[in-house]
């Protein structure tokens, strides 16, 4: 499993262009992947937990169709 961390501007190469208080408000509501503070003003995501969250996407729409 890897753990390679992202920088948020590498998000919409995943498929995720929220922005930044959009994600924050997901994240305090449990519907996105947390970020990692990697020093006092960066933070990132997990490359797996970002790719999990864009495949329940996929699966979200599947369902309802």
């Amino acid at each position: 499993m890897s753990r390679k961390l992202l920088l948020p501007e590498a998000l919409p190469d995943y498929g995720i262009g929220i922005g930044n208080k959009q994600r924050q408000r997901l994240e305090a509501m449990g519907r996105f992947p947390k970020r990692v503070r990697v020093t006092e003003r960066t933070y990132g995501y997990v490359e797996n937990e970002i790719i999990a969250y864009s495949e329940e996407r996929i699966r979200q729409r599947d369902s309802a169709a």
